[in-house]
């Protein structure tokens, strides 16, 4: 599994038309959490599928330790929290899992997570990935549906977080500032960072929240 991050990197994930969505350093960020709990019965779930670079990553680690990995998308909203200008994306992902020799090791669920959370009992998942809709009140949801779906010792993380506040008074400044939405650039600074998953991320786990690499947050739940 060493070179399994620069693999899927140099895959071509553009050749169906869509941009690349995940960097190496993502990819590896991913590798550091995923090694803290794999083993031969782990269950992972993603939120979040779009065209399927992380879901190839959560695939392989079954194909090479065991376990159940679901990843669920209704494929209606996009990161933006727009209508999807790429309906067919659907059929890119499978195209490239299908490529992959991965879809073997995936379970598909094509609902939202509200309706997707209703299948799971709570404390079952070693590791939930996060990565749907930015907008604050999705992320603020998704947060508060599948963090007790997670199992005492596992991780629930997610994608696009640039930084976690240190305090109260910074979070109020970027309320100010910029709002709650998924992308923000601040021009005068050259800054670019998801508001939304940066705020909800903080307001639910303050500083138990960490940063792995540039941009994935992440949580240990202790029971």
């Amino acid at each position: 599994m060493n070179n399994l991050a620069k693999q899927l990197t140099d895959y071509n994930w553009e050749q169906y038309g869509l941009q690349r969505d995940i960097s190496l350093d993502d990819y590896e960020s991913l590798v550091v959490l995923m090694d803290m709990i794999k083993h031969p019965d782990m269950k992972i779930l993603e939120i979040g599928t779009r065209q399927g670079s992380s879901s190839a990553l959560f695939a392989s680690y079954i194909k090479e330790y065991g376990g159940k990995f679901y990843t669920c998308d209704n494929y209606t909203i996009s990161g933006m929290g727009l209508n999807n200008p790429t309906p067919y994306i659907k059929l890119i992902f499978e195209k490239h899992i299908q490529n992959l020799e991965l879809i073997n090791y995936i379970d598909f669920i094509y609902k939202s997570s509200l309706e997707t959370s209703k299948m799971f009992e709570d404390n079952i998942f070693d590791f939930k990935f996060i990565d749907g809709c930015h907008v604050y009140s999705y992320i603020k949801q998704d947060v508060e549906l599948w963090y007790p779906k997670v199992k005492d010792g596992g991780i629930l993380c997610g994608h696009d977080c640039e930084f976690i506040p240190e305090n109260d008074f910074v979070v109020e400044t970027l309320k100010h500032n910029y709002g709650v939405n998924d992308l923000t650039w601040d021009k005068s600074d050259m800054l670019l960072f998801h508001c939304g998953v940066i705020i909800a991320v903080y307001e639910h786990f303050k500083q138990e929240a960490k940063i792995v690499g540039n941009r994935i947050w992440w949580v240990k739940k202790n029971g």
